[in-house]
């Protein structure tokens, strides 16, 4: 089984020099660049099946900050390169004799992860599944269009109560619709369900068609 902190020196120790110096991060994109009304490019679809998903792994901090495009003025720019898995874990364990299995959550956990970008289930420290690391991406999504209604806020019990109560509707008004369909569908998931990735995927797919949007 490949270790978190197998996959984190892999990004991290040896390439962590040439994101740093080629690979401009999601963060300074967006500051940069106005994402165009009234649909914002879904760069989520190259964000899609990470390959620490097929190693049974869960992120636990995506953020823009943790998020790079390729360098500039290459093909590769149109890819998002995921790094910095200091915080991931295992969802899926090996054992000694057997198939692999879904590690048992735990009744409380530690908070690990961006009060910006956190799930309202990572707030109340639960255990952290797939569906947790597509809010953090959904919120960077909506972060495209503008600021979160919590993005200026400190207190972190404000921010969960922001993100239990908003109306979805309200939260994604600039988005497209694509991204209501999106959320409604993480509020049916938990840590046992595993995400409808095909259904996702399509959504973003269909972002693309209606904005234009190539995607090679």
């Amino acid at each position: 089984m490949i270790r978190a902190g197998a996959i984190s020196t892999a990004l991290d120790d040896r390439r962590q020099w040439k994101i740093r110096r080629d690979f401009p991060l999601l963060r300074e994109v967006q500051q940069t660049t106005r994402v165009p009304a009234p649909r914002p490019r879904p760069l989520s679809t190259v964000v899609w099946n990470p390959v620490y998903i097929s190693f049974g792994f869960i992120h636990r901090d995506l953020k823009p900050a943790n998020v790079a495009v390729g360098p500039v003025g290459t093909p590769q720019f149109r890819f998002l390169h995921i790094f910095d898995f200091g915080l991931a874990r295992e969802y899926i364990v090996m054992p000694r004799t057997g198939p692999p299995k879904m590690r048992r959550p735990r009744q409380r956990a530690h908070f690990r992860g961006t009060l910006r970008y956190c799930s309202v289930n990572t707030h109340e420290k639960g255990e952290q599944g797939r569906d947790d690391d597509l809010w953090c991406l959904l919120y960077m999504l909506v972060e495209l269009r503008g600021p979160l209604p919590w993005s200026k806020v400190r207190e972190r019990r404000l921010i969960s109560r922001i993100k239990r109560t908003i109306d979805m509707e309200k939260l994604l008004e600039n988005c497209p619709v694509e991204l209501l369909v999106f959320a409604e569908h993480l509020t049916t998931l938990n840590y046992y369900i595993r995400p409808n990735y095909a259904l996702l995927y399509q959504l973003l797919l269909q972002v693309m068609e209606a904005g234009k949007i190539r995607a090679y």
